[in-house]
């Protein structure tokens, strides 16, 4: 069998689609392998969202065209968003690259392939029909999986590329979405998170209508799954109905990622995000009266084109009062073609790095509390392999998404759901004893 490479940048929708393309390809006879110096073809799947990493690609092509003169019969192709949105520089900038195709055609990896093997360079990147695929390689995590349940944007953020990346938005339909689920609770999986850009938008373009909580009801019905995710939300469409099934549910997890971006509504408004610093107030509140258990996260840009002083200020205080129990924190990275790139007032670099130190400062604070608050609690955890610094230890994550590490035991198995009892809170993980296994025990949702 010939042999493929993949390296993978970016978000989990982009470590599902490199998952599909591995499955597709084995169809075609293509073995996965973990080293590129044996590969017969290295495709990069990429991200355009910053500029930073689309710098690592080239980079990394740079490398590439050296393995190639020592490897004639390489071939090199450039996948995802960056290749969506910067197909002719690519080829420009990287002679080495011999196939370039966006993500709209992934289900046609195969195709591509093979025209590539008899006349290069290839480029495809033009919007292809919505395909629910569900092939994976041999080795693919079964424990934790991904799904796709949508795809594309139509929010149009002034400073986000997705839009043109990734196409209009199309919600596959809650059979094909339940069928792939049905699938994996087959072969082993406990835990999945239900993919999209807009994830909450979900079902609004299907005839009939549905939407995500209808589909979180659905899947939580399917036998062997125990523990369902979902992201990323917009708060500008994050409903009531949502809100009532992440209470209601027992399989969904009390985990929400919902990105604030700035709490200045001057600068929200420039971004075109739909909704106000007092609606996101509001909507937390709404949440955590609903689940008081809930844990939260966010994305942070700092720097926006236009930015004051007050308007950080007021991000910094709307930081404090979420108390968010982890955050991400974002430099603007300017992308071509998007309305903030040419906005006046840019901000000078030396002001977003001392920004981006400020904001990364206070919300640690605020998640260390959060993070105190565990100790001496019993918590769900889902085993899901050995911890990485130690082997004699067990490794999984509570229903919040935290890291706990634990004494391995021979009365627990990788997939057993846990109790474990907190007795140690260290910056990024929690340590703690075996209270009781699997159904056993009545755990905090924490």
């Amino acid at each position: 069998m010939a042999k493929l490479h993949l390296i993978t940048y970016g978000c989990q929708m982009n470590e599902y689609d490199s998952e599909r393309v591995a499955g597709l390809l084995k169809a075609e006879q293509y073995e996965l392998t973990d080293s590129e110096h044996d590969a017969d073809v290295i495709l990069l799947n990429t991200c355009a969202i910053r500029e930073k990493a689309e710098d690592k690609v080239f980079s990394k092509l740079g490398e590439l065209r050296a393995l190639k003169r020592t490897r004639p019969h390489l071939m090199v192709g450039v996948m995802g968003c960056m290749a969506q949105l910067h197909k002719d520089e690519i080829l420009k900038r990287a002679p080495v690259v011999d196939l370039v195709f966006g993500s709209p055609a992934i289900a046609r990896v195969g195709e591509l392939v093979e025209r590539a093997r008899r006349a290069r360079p290839v480029l495809e990147t033009g919007e292809a029909p919505l395909v629910k695929i569900t092939a994976k390689p041999d080795g693919a995590s079964r424990l934790k999986s991904f799904a796709t349940v949508m795809e594309g944007c139509e929010k149009h953020c002034t400073f986000c590329v997705v839009p043109v990346t990734r196409g209009r938005q199309r919600s596959h339909t809650p059979a094909a979405v339940l069928d792939e689920i049905e699938r994996l609770a087959a072969e082993g999986c406990r835990e999945v998170t239900l993919l999209g850009q807009t994830v909450e938008m979900y079902g609004r373009d299907l005839q009939p209508p549905t939407d995500l909580a209808a589909l979180l009801h659905a899947v939580n019905d399917v036998d062997g799954i125990a523990r369902i995710r979902f992201t990323t939300s917009n708060p500008f469409n994050f409903t009531s109905r949502l809100i009532a099934a992440i209470r209601d549910l027992p399989k969904v997890c009390e985990y929400v990622h919902l990105p604030l971006q700035s709490g200045s509504n001057r600068v929200l408004a420039r971004m075109n995000r739909g909704y106000t610093r007092e609606r996101y107030l509001d909507l937390i509140a709404e949440l955590r009266d609903a689940v008081p258990d809930v844990a939260v996260s966010t994305d942070l840009i700092v720097g926006f084109p236009g930015e004051t002083d007050a308007d950080f200020d007021a991000t910094l205080e709307t930081v404090e009062r979420v108390a968010y129990d982890n955050v991400f924190v974002f430099r603007y990275s300017p992308r071509p073609g998007t309305p903030a790139a040419t906005m006046p007032d840019q901000v000078p670099l030396t002001v977003k790095a001392e920004r981006n130190s400020r904001l990364l400062a206070v919300a640690g604070r605020a998640a260390a509390i959060r993070s105190a608050q565990l100790a001496g609690q019993t918590v769900e955890v889902l085993v899901d392999g050995r911890a990485k610094k130690n082997a004699d230890e067990l490794a999984g994550r509570t229903r919040c998404n935290r890291v706990v590490n634990f004494e391995a035991d021979a009365r627990v198995a990788i997939g057993d759901i846990v109790a474990i009892r907190i007795t140690d809170v260290l910056p990024h993980s929690l340590r703690g004893t075996l209270a009781a296994r699997v159904e056993e025990a009545v755990c905090l949702s924490r």
